[in-house]
């Protein structure tokens, strides 16, 4: 939907049926940038344009405000007498958006917080030398490029939208014989890059949100709850055992049923009665920041800090942190990055601190192979976790890691917590055919993997050429001709949109060129992917769009990307493998899965990223496009019906999938025994630093 699908009259009045507030809520759902200059902004007006905003906000667009503090004649005297203009400008401001923010509402400050928050309102202070700036004037434009101009008499104010008798005319792109658009667009421009010699222009924006956020902190509107968690029997039985255990074990908890917060109050009593070090050791620098979030709940004395490749003087940072908790009596919480964690500056500076150590280690199975080799510091206290601790068929292996830590304690399968603690859901399995080229990709693929191993020992001889095949395989299939060319008709197949994660290859797609450019080009598959959704009608209600989340954004993006998603700013998430390690985003309703694996513990982990309870979400949704193979090859079918079963098993609607599976397998003359799991060699990607 764009402007020219929104009937709109030449003029309107306050003393209408239909004001102006009302006209302006559709145009904003559909706008890309709304530029504002008015005389006077009071945050009432959000009272009646609110809905607009929410729903350009979901857009992706931007809101450009120019307006002006009121000025006393004492105060005009006083800039003509030499007092520092920007600085009198700067106090006046603050104090009127103090007092504006005295009778704002809980609904319209947590509004004006988000949408400052996400960077979507941006504010400049325009004046004039003698006078003052009394513009009136909105611009919108749509994702078509078209413009609404408004011009009137009303402040951005809930008097000036509601209570005053006010007019505003409306000129249309599309419509504009005599190029008011175009004036008033250059007019606004002046204003905003101050290059009216009749205006300045100053930026305040921060001053502006430190009073917002002073506004919202003093109210508690977004202070989050700390006071006290509900604690779950089996986190209370998980505390007791690591306790009874010396301080020691291993948490094997589905993903999704909170093995953060169970660890965090395993140790809470621990750590405050004894002089502790704690380290907590993450595979990604975003899971550093999000642990950051809830240590501080339950430790909101403690001295913590985050260490791991974008952190500058963190060893200065924790040796100062240490003297500080000796003076104090505070904990000393470090959380760390595995890479980090094993650096030897790091190492030689945990054995200077003179306290006893817990080392906690989340998705500890990434942990595993450096313990015993590089392991130099001294942890007489350990906590484990994982939801996946098993390496395939490998017992030995896996037995090592749980007794390392000091055995496993308490054991919360997916099966005990699904319709209790997870919430339930459904599989639809999405069906296309592999193509000759597919099978061709898959087939060279396999030959490099076979070369890299010892057939009759059944062992790897060649991690290298092991790790290409594998990852050729999975990637052919990923990347299936008509996983791209039947885009459309996937998408159709997801019910609710909204909150949905899509995961897509690693791989790069090549694309020809026109005769014209005669030039080829390739395409990463997750860029491709978000294009089709950004630039198509892929998106649900065209009021969300899609972001990808790779390791490329920095911590700082992805801890944005994951609130704007939780508040439906973005509709969907669009990665590769980043979601599925501790990532914590209880809003996911549907998972769409175009990218083959072949591994239980990222089916494990992906499937648990949607299962999280959150309110109003009663039955998620996964959505996993199968590529059928031509009937004779059996290793390419094998990779794609062992995710069908066990994504199948759980499933609300398993009776009916197991059906559907079992026709398959008939067809493709194989069993159940052929599509069980054996992931000795488990490919789990690159740590961050």
């Amino acid at each position: 939907m764009g402007f020219r699908d929104i009937p709109l009259n030449i003029s309107y009045t306050t003393s209408d049926d239909e004001a102006f507030s009302q006209i302006l809520n559709p145009l904003l759902a559909c706008a890309k940038i709304y530029k504002r200059s008015v005389g006077f902004f009071s945050s009432s007006a959000l009272s009646f344009i609110g809905d607009g905003l929410l729903k350009m906000a979901r857009n992706g667009g931007k809101v450009f405000l120019a307006t002006s503090p009121k000025l006393s004649d004492d105060d005009i005297a006083a800039i003509k007498s030499g007092y520092e203009e920007r600085e009198l400008l700067k106090t006046r401001f603050v104090d009127e958006v103090k007092n504006t923010f005295k009778q704002i509402t809980d609904q319209n400050a947590k509004m004006l917080y988000m949408l400052v928050k996400e960077g979507i309102v941006d504010v400049k202070i325009v004046t004039k030398d003698s006078g003052i700036y009394h513009d009136k004037l909105a611009l919108l434009e749509d994702f078509d490029g078209n413009i609404v101009a408004c011009v009137g008499s009303n402040n951005e104010t809930g008097f000036g939208y509601h209570t005053n008798y006010e007019k505003t005319r409306v000129y249309k792109s599309w419509n504009d014989t005599e190029g008011r658009i175009a004036d008033e667009t250059a007019e606004f421009e002046s204003i905003w890059k101050d290059t009216n010699p009749n205006l300045k222009v100053f930026d305040f924006m921060e001053a502006f949100k430190r009073e917002l956020v002073d506004r919202v902190n003093y109210k508690g509107e977004y202070k989050k709850d700390t006071s006290k968690y509900v604690m779950r029997p089996y986190q209370d039985e998980a505390k007791a055992k690591w306790n009874e255990n010396g301080h020691k074990g291993f948490f094997v908890m589905a993903t999704g049923t909170g093995k953060t917060i169970t660890s965090l109050y395993a140790i809470q009593d621990f750590v405050r009665n004894n002089h502790i070090f704690t380290v907590i050791a993450v595979p990604y620098k975003h899971l550093a920041n999000q642990w950051a979030e809830d240590v501080k709940d339950f430790f909101p004395e403690a001295v913590v800090q985050i260490v791991h490749g974008e952190v500058l003087d963190a060893e200065t940072k924790i040796y100062a942190g240490y003297l500080q908790a000796i003076k104090t009596y505070r904990p000393i919480i470090v959380i760390t990055t595995i890479k980090s964690f094993f650096l030897k500056r790091y190492v030689n500076l945990y054995n200077r601190i003179d306290f006893e150590k817990l080392l906690i280690v989340d998705e500890a199975h990434n942990f595993f192979n450096r313990i015993n080799i590089e392991l130099q510091v001294e942890y007489p206290y350990r906590l484990g976790l994982s939801a996946t601790p098993v390496f395939g068929n490998d017992a030995e292996k896996t037995k090592s890691l749980l007794d390392w830590f000091g055995g496993q304690v308490i054991d919360l399968p997916i099966e005990k917590a699904l319709g209790k603690y997870l919430v339930n859901y459904r599989y639809h399995p999405i069906f296309v055919s592999a193509t000759e080229e597919d099978e061709l990709k898959f087939a060279k693929a396999t030959k490099l993997m076979l070369s890299g191993m010892d057939i009759a020992q059944q062992i790897i001889i060649d991690e290298e050429k092991f790790t290409l095949g594998y990852r050729g395989r999975l990637r052919a299939i990923s990347m299936a001709e008509e996983k791209t060319s039947r885009i459309a008709e996937i998408f159709s197949s997801i019910e609710d949109k909204d909150h949905t994660i899509i995961y897509c290859s690693d791989g790069k797609l090549w694309f020809d060129g026109n005769q014209k450019q005669n030039e080829s080009k390739e395409i990463r598959h997750l860029e491709y992917i978000l294009g089709l959704i950004n630039n198509s009608c892929l998106i649900s209600t065209g009021n969300g769009k899609a972001s990808k989340f790779t390791a490329t954004e920095s911590v700082d993006e992805r801890m944005q990307l994951i609130d704007s998603f939780n508040k439906g700013y973005i509709e969907y998430l669009v990665a590769i493998r980043c979601l599925d390690e501790g990532i914590n985003i209880p809003s996911i309703k549907s998972a769409l899965i175009l990218s083959s694996n072949d591994n239980y513990r990222e089916f494990v982990q992906r499937r648990g990223r949607i299962l999280r309870l959150y309110k109003g979400k009663e039955v998620a949704n996964i959505y996993d496009v199968i590529v059928l193979p031509s009937i004779d090859n059996d290793s390419f079918a094998k990779i794609e019906f062992r995710r069908f079963y066990e994504y199948s098993r759980l499933a609300l609607n398993k009776d009916y999938l197991l059906s559907l599976l079992d026709s398959y397998l008939a067809k493709y003359n194989l069993s159940y025994d052929d599509i069980k799991f054996n992931n000795e060699f488990v490919y789990g990607g690159e740590l961050d630093d």
